[in-house]
């Protein structure tokens, strides 16, 4: 279980400036985003962020550190900064497909639904675009995986 962690924002906005999936957030959303410090969660080395077959809604964004994916305990996957994961189950409301463990101390920006419909209405709009961006990449690589299968 991670816990939230109090850093001041101009160090979370700092660390936002370093990754992609910020990269269409104007200062002021940057600013707004860091502000929000119930959001800021530090996860220890070994520690599981998500557990495969449980259900919740929270989506995490990786501003510092790594974490493991796995899938019947098997690692199929590594993250590190920039990337984000949790959003199948908070777009769907569906039970975790993945277990994610935290490879290295791990800060991560935490969202759930009401936290989500409580933002400005631009940065919403970001951040679903993001998630449709991977989810779009996701599926493009399965077709290209069961192409070459054939």
């Amino acid at each position: 279980m991670g816990k939230k962690i109090d850093y001041a924002p101009e160090k979370i906005q700092k660390l936002m400036d370093k990754i992609n999936f910020f990269h269409d957030f104007s200062k002021f959303e940057k600013k707004i985003c860091a502000s929000s410090a119930s959001s800021i969660i530090k996860f220890e080395p070994g520690a599981e962020i998500i557990r495969e077959g449980e259900k919740d809604t929270y989506f995490y964004i990786i501003l510092k550190g790594s974490v493991k994916i796995l899938k019947n305990t098997k690692q199929i996957n590594t993250m590190k900064e920039g990337d984000f994961f949790g959003e199948m189950a908070f777009l769907a409301n569906t039970v975790r497909s993945t277990s994610v463990i935290a490879d290295t101390a791990v800060i991560a920006y935490q969202i759930d639904q009401p936290k989500m419909q409580m933002m400005q209405g631009s940065i919403r709009e970001k951040i679903k675009d993001q998630c449709i961006v991977k989810l779009v990449e996701g599926a493009d690589r399965l077709t290209e995986e069961i192409r070459t299968r054939m």
